[in-house]
Protein backbone atom coordinates (compact mmCIF):
# COMPACT_ATOMS: atom_id res chain seq x y z
CA UNK A 1 0.00 0.00 0.00
CA UNK A 2 1.38 3.46 -1.16
CA UNK A 3 2.22 5.68 2.25
CA UNK A 4 -0.12 8.96 1.69
CA UNK A 5 0.64 12.09 3.83
CA UNK A 6 -2.10 12.43 6.40
CA UNK A 7 -2.78 15.71 4.66
CA UNK A 8 -3.54 14.54 1.22
CA UNK A 9 -5.36 11.48 2.21
CA UNK A 10 -7.76 13.52 5.03
CA UNK A 11 -8.32 15.92 1.58
CA UNK A 12 -9.04 13.10 -0.83
CA UNK A 13 -11.75 11.81 1.62
CA UNK A 14 -13.12 14.76 2.02
CA UNK A 15 -13.81 15.27 -1.87
CA UNK A 16 -15.38 11.67 -1.60
CA UNK A 17 -17.68 12.51 1.38
CA UNK A 18 -19.65 15.05 -0.86
CA UNK A 19 -21.32 11.73 -2.51
CA UNK A 20 -24.77 11.13 -1.99
CA UNK A 21 -23.65 7.52 -1.14
CA UNK A 22 -21.95 8.46 2.08
CA UNK A 23 -22.90 10.25 5.61
CA UNK A 24 -22.71 13.66 6.10
CA UNK A 25 -20.39 15.06 8.74
CA UNK A 26 -21.89 17.18 11.45
CA UNK A 27 -19.03 19.76 12.95
CA UNK A 28 -18.13 18.73 16.08
CA UNK A 29 -18.77 22.32 17.26
CA UNK A 30 -22.27 22.37 16.21
CA UNK A 31 -24.85 23.66 18.97
CA UNK A 32 -27.10 20.09 18.11
CA UNK A 33 -24.52 18.16 19.91
CA UNK A 34 -26.05 20.20 22.90
CA UNK A 35 -28.79 17.60 23.07
CA UNK A 36 -26.46 14.22 23.30
CA UNK A 37 -26.87 11.62 25.16
CA UNK A 38 -24.07 11.46 28.11
CA UNK A 39 -23.26 7.72 28.17
CA UNK A 40 -20.51 7.95 30.90
CA UNK A 41 -23.00 7.72 34.07
CA UNK A 42 -24.63 4.91 32.50
CA UNK A 43 -20.75 2.76 32.62
CA UNK A 44 -19.82 0.75 35.52
CA UNK A 45 -16.68 -0.88 35.58
CA UNK A 46 -17.49 -3.58 37.93
CA UNK A 47 -19.98 -4.44 35.87
CA UNK A 48 -19.45 -3.83 31.92
CA UNK A 49 -15.16 -4.32 32.33
CA UNK A 50 -14.38 -7.33 29.48
CA UNK A 51 -11.15 -7.18 29.89
CA UNK A 52 -8.59 -5.37 31.67
CA UNK A 53 -8.79 -2.89 34.98
CA UNK A 54 -11.04 0.31 34.19
CA UNK A 55 -11.66 2.25 36.76
CA UNK A 56 -14.20 5.55 37.24
CA UNK A 57 -11.81 8.77 38.51
CA UNK A 58 -13.11 12.02 39.23
CA UNK A 59 -16.09 11.93 36.81
CA UNK A 60 -13.50 9.73 34.18
CA UNK A 61 -12.73 6.58 32.85
CA UNK A 62 -9.51 5.00 33.09
CA UNK A 63 -7.99 1.99 31.24
CA UNK A 64 -4.09 0.96 32.51
CA UNK A 65 -2.04 -0.36 30.07
CA UNK A 66 -3.02 -3.80 29.30
CA UNK A 67 -3.55 -5.79 26.46
CA UNK A 68 -7.09 -5.45 24.68
CA UNK A 69 -8.53 -3.42 27.10
CA UNK A 70 -12.42 -3.11 26.85
CA UNK A 71 -15.47 -2.09 28.41
CA UNK A 72 -19.48 -2.28 27.25
CA UNK A 73 -21.35 0.93 27.48
CA UNK A 74 -25.35 -0.44 28.44
CA UNK A 75 -26.66 1.59 25.29
CA UNK A 76 -28.17 0.52 22.22
CA UNK A 77 -27.89 3.02 19.52
CA UNK A 78 -29.72 4.09 17.08
CA UNK A 79 -30.10 3.74 13.48
CA UNK A 80 -27.94 6.53 12.60
CA UNK A 81 -26.10 8.72 15.34
CA UNK A 82 -22.96 10.46 15.95
CA UNK A 83 -20.62 8.45 18.69
CA UNK A 84 -17.77 10.91 20.48
CA UNK A 85 -15.64 10.48 22.72
CA UNK A 86 -13.25 13.26 24.44
CA UNK A 87 -9.87 11.35 25.52
CA UNK A 88 -5.80 11.74 25.79
CA UNK A 89 -3.58 8.74 26.19
CA UNK A 90 -1.77 8.97 29.15
CA UNK A 91 1.53 6.77 28.18
CA UNK A 92 1.89 4.05 25.89
CA UNK A 93 1.93 3.83 22.33
CA UNK A 94 -0.52 1.37 20.80
CA UNK A 95 -4.33 2.06 20.17
CA UNK A 96 -7.51 3.71 21.62
CA UNK A 97 -10.63 2.34 20.14
CA UNK A 98 -14.25 2.44 19.41
CA UNK A 99 -16.99 -0.26 19.00
CA UNK A 100 -19.99 1.27 17.63
CA UNK A 101 -22.80 -1.17 16.15
CA UNK A 102 -25.70 -0.93 12.96
CA UNK A 103 -28.01 -3.34 12.37
CA UNK A 104 -27.09 -5.76 15.11
CA UNK A 105 -23.42 -5.99 13.74
CA UNK A 106 -20.01 -4.54 15.48
CA UNK A 107 -17.15 -3.60 14.36
CA UNK A 108 -14.23 -1.21 15.82
CA UNK A 109 -12.45 2.62 14.90
CA UNK A 110 -8.69 2.13 15.76
CA UNK A 111 -6.26 4.81 16.24
CA UNK A 112 -2.56 4.60 17.05
CA UNK A 113 -2.31 0.83 16.40
CA UNK A 114 0.95 -1.02 15.79
CA UNK A 115 3.65 1.35 17.46
CA UNK A 116 1.31 4.30 16.72
CA UNK A 117 1.21 4.23 12.88
CA UNK A 118 -2.52 3.02 11.77
CA UNK A 119 -6.04 3.97 11.84
CA UNK A 120 -8.62 1.85 10.62
CA UNK A 121 -11.76 0.08 10.94
CA UNK A 122 -11.92 -3.33 11.24
CA UNK A 123 -13.04 -5.55 10.48
CA UNK A 124 -13.92 -4.69 7.17
CA UNK A 125 -14.37 -8.23 5.15
CA UNK A 126 -12.58 -10.20 7.48
CA UNK A 127 -9.81 -7.93 7.06
CA UNK A 128 -8.12 -5.86 10.25
CA UNK A 129 -7.74 -2.49 10.65
CA UNK A 130 -3.82 -2.30 8.82
CA UNK A 131 -5.21 -4.36 5.45
CA UNK A 132 -8.41 -3.47 4.76
CA UNK A 133 -9.68 -0.07 2.28
CA UNK A 134 -9.94 2.29 5.00
CA UNK A 135 -6.64 1.77 6.28
CA UNK A 136 -4.69 4.78 6.97
CA UNK A 137 -0.75 4.67 8.14
CA UNK A 138 1.18 7.84 8.98
CA UNK A 139 3.16 8.69 11.81
CA UNK A 140 1.98 9.75 15.63
CA UNK A 141 -1.47 8.95 14.91
CA UNK A 142 -1.77 10.37 18.95
CA UNK A 143 0.53 12.35 20.74
CA UNK A 144 0.30 11.49 24.33
CA UNK A 145 -0.47 14.14 27.16
CA UNK A 146 -2.86 15.89 24.67
CA UNK A 147 -6.87 15.26 24.42
CA UNK A 148 -8.24 14.95 21.54
CA UNK A 149 -12.17 14.23 20.26
CA UNK A 150 -12.97 11.22 17.82
CA UNK A 151 -16.27 11.46 16.40
CA UNK A 152 -17.83 8.48 14.69
CA UNK A 153 -20.79 9.35 12.30
CA UNK A 154 -22.61 5.96 11.76
CA UNK A 155 -25.28 5.88 9.01
CA UNK A 156 -27.21 3.24 7.00
CA UNK A 157 -25.08 3.16 4.46
CA UNK A 158 -21.65 3.38 5.85
CA UNK A 159 -19.16 5.26 8.83
CA UNK A 160 -16.96 8.33 9.04
CA UNK A 161 -14.48 8.92 11.37
CA UNK A 162 -13.22 12.14 12.36
CA UNK A 163 -10.01 13.34 14.84
CA UNK A 164 -9.74 16.51 16.28
CA UNK A 165 -12.36 17.70 13.38
CA UNK A 166 -10.40 16.45 10.48
CA UNK A 167 -12.19 13.72 8.53
CA UNK A 168 -9.48 10.71 8.83
CA UNK A 169 -11.47 7.47 7.11
CA UNK A 170 -14.74 6.15 5.77
CA UNK A 171 -16.38 3.05 5.20
CA UNK A 172 -19.15 2.79 2.53
CA UNK A 173 -21.18 -0.21 3.48
CA UNK A 174 -24.79 -1.96 4.25
CA UNK A 175 -22.59 -3.20 7.33
CA UNK A 176 -23.15 -6.82 6.04
CA UNK A 177 -19.19 -7.20 5.66
CA UNK A 178 -18.73 -5.77 9.41
CA UNK A 179 -17.21 -7.90 12.01
CA UNK A 180 -15.04 -8.36 15.44
CA UNK A 181 -12.01 -10.09 15.83
CA UNK A 182 -13.20 -12.42 17.58
CA UNK A 183 -9.47 -13.44 18.83
CA UNK A 184 -8.24 -10.70 20.27
CA UNK A 185 -11.21 -8.07 20.61
CA UNK A 186 -14.79 -10.11 21.32
CA UNK A 187 -17.72 -8.29 22.78
CA UNK A 188 -20.67 -10.11 24.42
CA UNK A 189 -23.26 -7.86 22.62
CA UNK A 190 -23.27 -7.20 19.48
CA UNK A 191 -25.77 -4.60 19.57
CA UNK A 192 -23.67 -2.29 21.92
CA UNK A 193 -21.45 -0.10 22.34
CA UNK A 194 -18.23 0.23 23.82
CA UNK A 195 -14.40 2.28 24.10
CA UNK A 196 -11.31 -0.12 24.26
CA UNK A 197 -7.43 0.43 24.10
CA UNK A 198 -3.92 -0.88 24.10
CA UNK A 199 -1.12 -1.68 26.28
CA UNK A 200 -1.64 2.19 26.86
CA UNK A 201 -3.22 4.27 29.76
CA UNK A 202 -6.24 5.89 28.70
CA UNK A 203 -8.31 8.75 30.06
CA UNK A 204 -11.55 9.34 28.85
CA UNK A 205 -13.01 12.73 29.61
CA UNK A 206 -16.44 12.31 27.41
CA UNK A 207 -18.39 9.55 26.24
CA UNK A 208 -21.41 10.69 24.19
CA UNK A 209 -23.74 10.23 21.46
CA UNK A 210 -26.01 11.97 19.09
CA UNK A 211 -29.35 10.31 18.30
CA UNK A 212 -29.97 11.16 14.19
CA UNK A 213 -32.36 8.35 13.09
CA UNK A 214 -34.53 6.83 15.51
CA UNK A 215 -34.26 6.52 19.10
CA UNK A 216 -30.86 4.92 21.23
CA UNK A 217 -32.02 3.07 24.71
CA UNK A 218 -29.78 2.27 27.61
CA UNK A 219 -30.08 -1.63 28.45
CA UNK A 220 -29.79 -1.26 32.48
CA UNK A 221 -30.74 1.25 34.55
CA UNK A 222 -28.62 4.31 35.38
CA UNK A 223 -26.23 3.22 39.42
CA UNK A 224 -27.75 4.71 42.00
CA UNK A 225 -25.82 7.11 43.34
CA UNK A 226 -28.12 6.88 47.16
CA UNK A 227 -25.75 6.33 49.86
CA UNK A 228 -27.04 2.35 51.18
CA UNK A 229 -29.34 2.31 54.16
CA UNK A 230 -27.23 3.36 57.67
CA UNK A 231 -24.54 4.68 55.81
Amino acid sequence: MKKLSFTTFAAMLFLCGNSTTTAQLLPANSPVWARAVNLMPLIDPAIDTVRGKWSMRDNTLVSEPEQFSRIQIPFEPPQEYDFRIVFCRASGEEDVNQYFSQTGRMAMWIMGAMKNRIFGFQMVGGKGAAANRTTLRTENCLKNGQASTSVLSVRRNGVKACLNGRLISQWVTDFSDASLDDQFWPMPDTRLLGVASHKSQVVFYRIELLELFGKGKATRAKPSTAPAPGK
